[in-house]
């Protein structure tokens, strides 16, 4: 049996149990309002911190889900992580965050397989419509 809620927003039943999320990301205050969104949007979190070898271990203990990567965690190489992710973990549907977005920042991290990308402060709006699209 599987758990379901019900989304006001789009008037639909949600099967939860297809929602989860692992957080990689350092800023104190996106990273709270990346948990309410989620929360917000039916998402289960699985983990969440801002070290990687703290969080990428949990991609391996869940078959799929969605993978937040803050690109702009200092001393972290997150095109790297991006790319170990798809190729260890390509189950994981990954979106990329940063404060400072770029046509080329954006263009990079589609290139090398991120689902999508958002800018921070996120717009409510646009992470619902990223997460939707990214849950089916």
């Amino acid at each position: 049996m599987s758990i379901q809620s019900f989304d006001f927003a789009t008037g639909k039943v949600v099967e939860t149990h297809k929602r989860q999320a692992v957080i990689l990301c350092q800023d104190r205050k996106t990273s709270l309002e990346i948990n309410r969104l989620l929360r917000e949007f039916a998402y289960r979190i699985l983990g969440q911190s801002d070290s990687a070898r703290e969080v990428l271990p949990l991609l391996a203990k869940h078959k799929f889900g969605i993978f937040i990567l803050d690109m702009d965690i200092e001393g972290l190489d997150a095109m790297a992580i991006l790319a170990a992710v798809r190729h260890s973990h390509p189950e994981f549907k990954v979106v990329m965050l940063t404060r400072a977005p770029t046509k080329e920042k954006l263009q990079a991290a589609l290139a090398a397989g991120a689902a999508s990308f958002l800018a921070t402060p996120i717009d409510r709006e646009l992470a619902h419509k990223v997460l939707e699209k990214l849950a089916h």
